[in-house]
Order: C-alpha cells, then structure tokens, then sequence
C-alpha cells in the first residue's frame, strides 16, 4: 500500500514537473520577445532621434536664410 502512495506522489510531482518545465518554457519565450522589442526600440528611437536632429538642423537653416533675407529687405 506505501508503494502505491509513493508512485501516486511521484506521480504528481512528476506532473508538476512537466508543468514547471512548459511555464519556464514559455517565460523564456516571452523574455526573449521583449528583448527582440526593446532592441527594435531601440533602433526605432535612434532613427526617430536622428531625423529630430536633421528636421531641427533644416529648420534652423531655413530661419536663418528668413532672417538674412529680412535684413536684406530692410536695408532696401
């Protein structure tokens, strides 16, 4: 009769086991989706960065040939 409740109780943990094992599974899926996330991102703020830069620097361009061009009106 022990042996029988002993196989029952291997039994069970070596479902919980098995169960254990598909939850690490999938934990170890799911980080390494939010890894592949966060470097996408990464990659997209960089590129997001950069453009602010480029549109910050054109825009600063354009005010100033306003500006010269104003200056040069004036003198008219």
């Amino acid at each position: 009769m022990q042996t029988i409740h002993c196989a029952i109780i291997l039994f069970c943990v070596l479902v919980l086991a098995v169960d254990f094992n598909k939850s690490l599974t999938q934990l170890e899926a799911l980080q390494q989706q939010i890894i592949n996330s966060l470097q996408n991102n990464d990659t997209v703020m960089k590129d997001v960065q950069t453009n602010v830069k480029q549109n910050l620097d054109a825009i600063i361009k354009n005010i100033s040939g306003l500006e010269t061009r104003m200056a040069a009106l004036k003198k008219k």
